[in-house]
C-alpha cells in the first residue's frame, strides 16, 4: 500500500480538473483623480525657477496653477526671496533725490513679515493636514468610505507654497515700491488731484489685491476653507501691524552730503549788527537821483530766504539783467538775506525794505519814472 500511494501521479483526475474554476484577471491598478494630484506617488518633473515665477505670476491675478506634487529646491526659493528683496529696494532707491543712506535696520523690519508668515503657513499646513487625518478616522470607524481620501498638501510642502506665494507677492510690492516714489518725489505735481486721497485709496487696492492672492494661493495648494481664511486673517493682521508700527524707510536723506551744498550760515555778531546798521543808509545814499527830462526806472529787488542759494542767484540775475537792458545802474537797491553778503548788502527785513521804499520815493520822479519791486521767497 506504501509503494501505491508513492506512485500516484502529480495531477488530477480529469473529472475533478473540471470542476475548478479559471483563475480571475488581475485587478486593473486604480488612477488617481485629479484633485488627488498633490498626493500622488509618482515624484512629478520639478520646475525650473522660471517655472516657480510664472506660478506664482499667474496666482498673482487669480489665474490656475497646476503645482502638483512638486518641490521647489533651495536655491529657487532663495533666488524668489532675493527677488521680492531686491527689486523693491532698487526701485526705493529712486524716492530720494540726490545722496541718500542705506537704513539696513529699517529694511529688516519691513521684512520681518516674511520668516512670520512662513511660520504661519507652517501651522497652517500641519494643522489642516490633521484635521483632515482625523475627519478620515471617524470616516473609518463610521464606515463613510467616500470621506477616506485625503486634499490637505500637510508641512512638506511649505517651501513650494512659500515660494508661489512669494512670487505671487512680488507684483504688487513692486506697485507698491513705485507708488512710494511717486508720493515722495511728484506730490506738488499731483497735489491738484487730491492726491493724498488718491493714494489712501490706492494703498486699500493693494492691500485688498495682497489679501486676494494670499487666499487664492492657499486654496490653489488645496487647503481647506477654515484653514485658509486663518492663514489670510493672521497674514493681512500680521503685515498690518507691521506697516503701521515701522514706518521707517529703507533709503533716508544723507544730510552730510546736504550740508556740504549748503549756503553759508550767518555769523551774528555785534560787530555784524553794528555793520548792518550803517550798511543800509550807505546804500540808500548812494542811490542816485533822477535826470530831469529822462524816464528812470529804479529797481529793489528783496530775498529774505536765506537756506538756499536759488534765491541768492536769482537776485544776481534779475540785478545784473535790469542794469544791462534798463539801465538801473546806481538806481537799485538790493535787500539779501545769506551768509555770503553780510558785509556788502542789508538784510532783507521788513523795516529795511520799508526805509528803501521811502528813500527811493524820496529820489524818484513820482510823475515820469518807474519803480519795480522784485521780491523772491518761498
Amino acid at each position: 500500500m506504501h509503494n501505491d500511494l508513492n506512485t500516484q501521479p502529480d495531477t488530477l483526475p480529469p473529472e475533478a480538473a473540471e470542476s475548478v474554476p479559471p483563475s480571475l484577471p488581475a485587478a486593473p491598478e486604480p488612477e488617481l483623480a485629479p484633485e488627488l494630484a498633490l498626493i500622488s506617488p509618482k515624484p512629478p518633473a520639478p520646475w525650473s525657477l522660471f517655472n516657480w515665477l510664472s506660478a506664482g505670476l499667474r496666482a498673482a491675478v487669480f489665474r490656475k496653477v497646476a503645482v502638483d506634487a512638486k518641490q521647489i529646491g533651495a536655491l529657487q526659493f532663495v533666488a524668489i526671496v532675493l527677488l521680492l528683496l531686491g527689486i523693491p529696494l532698487a526701485i526705493g532707491r529712486a524716492e530720494i533725490e540726490g545722496a541718500a543712506l542705506f537704513n539696513a535696520g529699517a529694511w529688516l523690519l519691513q521684512w520681518m513679515y516674511l520668516p512670520f508668515v512662513a511660520l504661519i503657513a507652517w501651522w497652517v499646513l500641519q494643522s489642516d493636514r490633521l484635521s483632515e487625518m482625523r475627519s478620515a478616522m471617524r470616516a473609518v470607524l463610521q464606515w463613510n468610505k467616500s470621506a477616506l481620501p485625503l486634499q490637505a498638501p500637510g508641512p512638506k510642502y511649505l517651501g513650494a507654497f512659500l515660494g508661489v506665494l512669494f512670487a505671487a507677492y512680488l507684483p504688487i510690492y513692486v506697485i507698491s515700491a513705485l507708488l512710494a516714489v511717486a508720493n515722495m518725489r511728484f506730490p506738488a505735481l499731483l497735489a491738484e488731484l487730491l492726491f493724498a486721497k488718491v493714494m489712501l485709496v490706492a494703498a486699500w487696492v493693494i492691500f485688498a489685491w495682497f489679501i486676494a492672492v494670499t487666499f487664492w494661493v492657499a486654496r490653489v495648494f488645496k487647503l481647506s476653507m477654515r484653514w485658509a481664511l486663518y492663514f489670510v486673517i493672521a497674514s493681512a493682521g500680521l503685515s498690518f501691524a507691521l506697516n503701521s508700527q515701522f514706518a521707517e524707510r529703507a533709503w533716508e536723506i544723507d544730510y552730510s552730503a546736504q550740508a556740504a551744498n549748503e549756503p553759508p550760515r550767518m555769523q551774528l555778531s555785534q560787530a555784524l549788527f553794528e555793520h548792518q546798521t550803517t550798511l543800509l543808509q550807505t546804500q540808500l545814499a548812494a542811490l542816485a537821483p533822477e535826470r530831469p527830462g529822462v524816464r528812470e526806472m529804479y529797481a529793489l529787488v528783496f530775498a529774505p530766504y536765506a537756506s538756499e542759494n536759488v534765491f541768492i542767484n536769482e537776485n544776481n540775475m534779475v540785478s545784473d539783467v535790469l542794469t544791462t537792458r534798463f539801465d538801473t545802474a546806481g538806481r537799485t537797491v538790493q535787500l539779501v538775506n545769506h551768509g555770503n553778503t553780510t558785509a556788502t548788502l542789508a538784510w532783507a527785513t521788513p523795516l529795511n525794505l520799508e526805509r528803501s521804499l521811502q528813500a527811493i520815493a524820496q529820489k524818484m520822479d513820482k510823475d515820469n519814472d518807474v519803480l519795480l519791486v522784485y521780491m523772491t521767497s518761498h
